[in-house]
This record gives structure tokens, sequence and C-alpha cells, in this order.
């Protein structure tokens, strides 16, 4: 026969033998990687080649050698634990007779053995083919990942078996302990090969892989039948997706792969076990809370639906309907809301403005869908007159819009982060290395004077990447949440065609029922409160070394994404710094009310939900100077440069020393009331009018 049978091994000596001796007769090239045990001389000794190659942990690369050792115009790659028959033989030798010279390779049939068992049935793998062992010399490559097929230089021909004496038999797992030690093995090699970001590893998304794959295995293609080698297979390969994943995980820790209880990740994996749509994504506790009552129902692509619904699309076309309680006539144009692929996992200041300016838009008759993320198109939401994207950061966004030809307003979420980007590790330097608060003051002033320098230098505006500056060349309407901001946004951008609607941001007036949960853990006495994800931005750093030696109770409330941050917080912090982790909307809002002051003196605010939400709480503000605090503020706040500790402990020791009465206090909430919903609702509706070309009765 016309080909050589190549069989790659190392320490197979338990194996090799009936391997080789299934292929007697034939001409058999051994690869050893390195064998230390018997496996040479077994080889040699039934009459094999053996060539010693150097060993590689992604062992299918070694296969490309075999075009150097063998001679035949054909290569049969054969594993240590499979075995050919007498009929597989005749079979590849009638292949080999009238192979067509187009045809480089032949994808064989297996029949696996697992746990003793000939599978039949579990994930279809009666007859199994996978990457073509049959190949012609020269015209083959392998790349070397785990489960990566070899590259053909010509065309595949997949043979099906007449009978299953004609496949090849694969004894794949001998037992259970077997099994675990090669999924243990494969899995670690799967993770490297991953890009990040290229697997979604939310705990929905776990749970989903987990539970459709022992579906699949076990009844779908009826692994039942057969018995408990297709149990312990079907469960095994489910623990291989999970395995992957939570290998995967260790190297992405923010990734929020911690489901809220193992009932919710076992009810996820069910129903997707069972082929069905879970009745409630992770998002929709928080989209209820800020949307303020609304049900939330999986929907099909051509499910009827209420035509005033909201239809959400997730990463991988996952669709859900949002019905609101109040019945709304539509009457103006449908909007598409597109949002980046982390929108619903991140879910701050931009995300709230999405879901509430979505709800708002209601009272003028235009009603909004929701694409979250890559997987879902404009062109999956046939009907929408025009798109609404949030934020810029969505890659390939730009293209598919164009591609569209539906025009779109932006709501950039923008800030210029190009000084935050310059300072926030070198404030994190100065507070790790200062060994006294007085070092630490000082090398703060120090930076502050090289920040102003570097200001007035014009060394601060970022540009923008090329995918975020198509997006906004491309806008018929840009809708920032400031003045500035639309300012910062065409520096960065250096060129900005589209009109400009600035649509402000808003706190929601509805009264929230005080949470007196949190009432146990703030203090007795004055404090100061900063609401708000503990991260460089937010300057919760700054605020501590301020207020260190003072005596001033100081409460944080906020997530801690930023593991290295956060442990420079809490270092530098004192008894008198409380950190509450995130809270409730009623949580957050009973602390407000209670607090002397409310001090978010941060880098690029516009100008911040919670500012708004402790303006709204009558609690007077300390701000930061850099973006739009002043623009809706004006006189209500005081402000100090995020840079400049002395100026942030002044303004808050001083507005700790003047405590407000109660008119005084209704002053700022009145402030407040002016920025609302409903008002940036209008607004929003003003730009789209304008975007469809429509003029103001």
């Amino acid at each position: 026969m016309s080909c050589t049978v190549v069989v790659l091994a190392r320490n197979e000596a338990a194996r090799i033998a009936a391997c080789l001796g299934s292929a007697e007769g034939l001409d058999v090239l051994v690869l050893s990687m390195g064998s230390t045990d018997d496996t040479v001389a077994i080889a040699e000794s039934l009459g094999a080649r053996v060539v010693e190659v150097p060993f590689v942990e992604e062992f299918d690369r070694a296969r490309n050698l075999a075009s150097r050792y063998a001679e035949t115009p054909w290569i049969l790659f054969l594993d240590a634990d499979e075995r050919l028959t007498p009929r597989a033989i005749q079979r590849i030798e009638e292949l080999l007779e009238s192979a067509p010279e187009d045809v480089a390779a032949f994808s064989l049939p297996y029949k696996t053995v697992s746990f003793g068992r000939w599978i039949r049935h579990a994930g279809n793998w009666w007859p199994s083919h996978k990457s073509p062992a049959l190949v012609r010399r020269e015209r083959f490559h392998f790349p070397g990942g785990v489960h990566e097929p070899c590259r053909i230089a010509g065309r595949i021909e997949k043979v099906l078996p007449r009978n299953d004496d004609e496949a090849i038999v694969h004894e794949s797992h001998r037992d259970l302990s077997h099994y675990l030690e090669k999924l243990n093995r494969y899995t670690s090699l799967e993770t490297r090969k991953e890009v990040a970001g290229e697997r979604e590893l939310g705990w929905p998304s776990l749970a989903r892989r987990f539970g459709s794959t022992l579906g699949w295995f076990y009844d779908e293609t009826e692994g039942k039948r057969d018995g408990l080698a297709g149990w312990l297979l079907s469960v095994g390969s489910a623990l291989y997706e999970l395995a992957t994943d939570l290998k995967l995980s260790e190297t992405a820790p923010d990734r929020a792969v911690i489901p809220p209880s193992a009932e919710a990740f076992l009810r996820e994996a069910s129903l997707a076990s069972s082929g069905r749509r879970s009745s409630e994504p992770s998002w929709a506790p928080w989209l209820r809370e800020q949307a303020r009552c609304c049900t939330i129902v999986p929907a099909e692509r051509d499910a009827r639906r209420r035509p005033d619904s909201t239809l959400v699309a997730e990463v991988g076309d996952r669709l859900w309907c949002v019905d609101f309680p109040e019945v709304v006539e539509p009457c103006g144009p449908r909007a598409l809301f597109l949002a980046h692929d982390r929108a619903m996992d991140t879910l701050g200041g931009g995300e709230v403005q999405l879901v509430r300016t979505l709800r708002a838009l209601r009272a003028h008759g235009i009603i909004a869908d929701l694409a979250v993320g890559e997987g879902a198109t404009p062109e999956s939401f046939a009907g929408a007159d025009l798109a609404h994207v949030f934020s810029l950061h969505h890659e390939g966004r730009a293209a598919s819009l164009a591609e569209s030809g539906r025009p779109y307003a932006l709501s950039p979420v923008y800030w210029d982060r190009a000084e935050l980007r310059h300072v926030a590790p070198r404030c994190m330097a100065i507070a790790e290395h200062s060994r006294t608060l007085s070092e630490a003051f000082s090398g703060w002033r120090t930076l502050r004077r090289e920040a102003a320098a570097m200001r007035e230098d014009g060394l601060f505006v970022e540009t923008l990447s090329e995918e975020a500056r198509r997006l906004v060349e491309g806008a018929a309407a840009i809708l920032p949440n400031a003045a500035i901001e639309a300012e910062a946004l065409e520096r960065s951008a250096r060129s900005s065609g589209a009109s400009v609607f600035v649509v402000h941001n808003a706190v929601d007036s509805t009264p929230t029922p005080d949470d007196e949960g949190v009432l146990a853990d703030l203090p007795q006495s004055p404090f100061v409160l900063c609401v708000g994800r503990v991260e460089p931005n937010k300057n919760q750093l700054g605020l501590i070394l301020a207020l260190k030696g003072t005596g001033t109770a100081l409460v944080l409330i906020g997530e801690e994404r930023y593991p290295a941050y956060a442990r420079l917080c809490r270092e530098w912090s004192d008894p008198s710094v409380r950190f509450l982790g995130p809270r409730s909307v009623g949580g957050v809002r009973t602390a407000m009310k209670r607090a002397s002051a409310h001090c978010l003196v941060g880098f690029g605010e516009t100008p911040g939900l919670a500012n708004l939400e402790a303006l709204a709480c009558g609690c007077p503000l300390v701000c930061g100077d850099r973006a739009a605090e002043r623009e809706y503020f004006g006189d209500s706040a005081r402000y100090a440069n995020p840079l400049d500790l002395d100026a942030i402990r002044k303004e808050t020791l001083e507005t700790m020393s003047n405590p407000l009465d109660d008119e005084a206090r209704a002053g700022l909430e009145r402030t407040a009331a002016a920025f609302t919903w409903e008002r940036a609702a209008a607004e929003t509706a003003r730009a789209y009018r304008a975007v469809l070309g429509h003029r103001e009765r």
C-alpha cells in the first residue's frame, strides 16, 4: 500500500503493541517524543521504524515531521489508542487506488469506545470524524492547538462507513480516572489558545454551556441509551466546558463569573439543558430597579408582542421582551438603542442614562429597542427609524451602521482621560512609597504643578481611536451631557460636522423609602459620603489622604473593581473610614440624606449621577473642577482640583463646619429638580426630530 502508518507516541508501552499489531504488514513509522518506558523497544520488536523527535506539549505539531521521514505518497496518522481493522485497511487501500488528484486528504470514520463500551449515541459519536488522518505527504500542516484541525492544501473527502467494521476503533477513555486526567490536560491546553474576550465568561454563559452540553450528549443525542458509559461521557463533556471556562476565569478575575447563588446557576444550566431560555437574565433585577417596574420575559424573533414593548438582545442574539406597566400609543419614530458588549456587566452611569432615557421617551410616543453588544446588529431590528449609539466603545459598529444606511444619534458619554492616564499611576506610586502623610501631600503638590504645566501646554488632549473617530464622524447628531463634553469631544475627534444637542443628565424624582439596613453601617457623628466605584477617576484615594488626621468620618459606597487601587485606599484609611461596598438605590439615598457632605472630587464627571442624587437629597456637594460640575451646579456646590489635597481638605471641612438648615437643603433639592429624565427625554426627542428632518411645531 502506498501509505505509511505514522504513530506519534510518548510513554505508550501499555498500548503501543495493540496499535502496531492492528497495522501488521504495513509500513509503520513511530515518532517517539522522548519516551522513557519500553515504547521504543516494543515498537522495534514489532518491526516498526522508530525516529526520536523533540517533545512538544501541543503534540499535534510533531506530526508535521512525518513528511520528513515517510517516503510514501500518503500518510495515515494513527494514535496509540486507535486500532485498525482488516476491513478498515481494505477500505483505505480502495480509497488510495482511486483517489483523484485534487483530493489531498480523507476524513475517515471512527468507532469510539469509552468506559469499556462502544458509544453509539451520545454526542452523535457514531460514526465520528475528526481532523483528516489520511493525508497526502507534504500537503498538510498541523497548527498544534488542542482540537485544532489539520490544514489541508486541497480537497478533503469525507468517508462514510458501509458497515461498522470499516471504522477505526478509538479506545478513548479506559475509565473515569483516565478521562479526568485527559480532561485536565486538554482544558489547560485549550485555555492557552483562547483570545482574551473571545469567550463570554459571565456566570450565565458558564451555566448555559454546561447545561446545553449535558443536554446535547445525554438527552438530544440519547446518550442514555449507551448506559453508564453514556452518562459518564455526558457529564464529563459538560465538565470539560465548565473546567475550560473556570480556568479562563482565573486569568480574568474582573469578569462576572460568580453567580448570585447555586440555585441561580443550576436553574440557568437546567433551562439550557432542555433548550429553553431563562426567564430571567442576569441584568433583569438591575433593569427593573432602574426602569421602575417592568416585566421581562423571553422572546423569539418572530414572537408577537405589544407594539409598545421593548425588545432587548444580548450578545449571542438572546432576545427578551420588556413590558412596562403603562400602555403607550407609539406616535413617534421607533429607535434602536445600541449599547457596547460589556454594558450589562458594568452597569455604570452611562447604562443608567440609557435605561432611564429609554423609559422616559415613552411619554413622547417614542418606543426604543435595545441591542447589547456586537452580536446584535442594526439589521436585527426591522422597523427602526434611527439608531441611538451609547458610548464610543463599539468595535466594528461604525461600519455596520454605514452599511445599514440608518441615521444615528450618538451619546458619547465621554470625557478626555489623557490627564487621568498620566496622573493616576503617579498618584498611586506616591501613596505606595510615602512613609508619612506629609510625604504624600508633598508628592501630590509636585504632581499638581507638573500636571498644570502640561495642561497649559496642551499635552492633555486625547486622540480618539480610528473606530471611535469614524463613529463620531458618521453621526447625524451628537448628544453630549454638557457643552464642555462636546468641546472635549471635538478636540479629541479633531473634527465633527454633526449637529450638537446637549441632553442633560438627570435624577429620578420618585420618592424612595429609606433603607433601614444601611443605618447600622453609618456613623452616629456627622460624616462625609462618597458614592461611586472605587477607582482612580473617582479619586477616593485623594479624599482619604485629604481627610486623614482631621477626625472626619468618611463613608465610601461603591464596588471595588480595581484591587490595587482599593488596597491603597484601605492602607491609608484609619478606623474613621468605612467601606460599605455597593448598596441599593434606597440605601444610597438614605446615606445621602444623613451625610453632611457628598465629596466626589473626580477627574471627569459629567456631572456625576451620584452628585445629582446627593443634591436631590439636600446633601451639600464638594466636586471636582475638571468636567461638567460647574455647568450643572453653579454656586450650589464647592469645587477643588482633584490633585490639590489641601483644597479638598479645606472645602470639605468648611462644608462640614457650616451645616445647612432645612431651607438651604430645600434650595439644593430645587436645583436638582431641574434635571429630570422627562427633560432629558424631551431633549433627546428634539434631536431625533432633527435627525429625521422634522421641524418642531
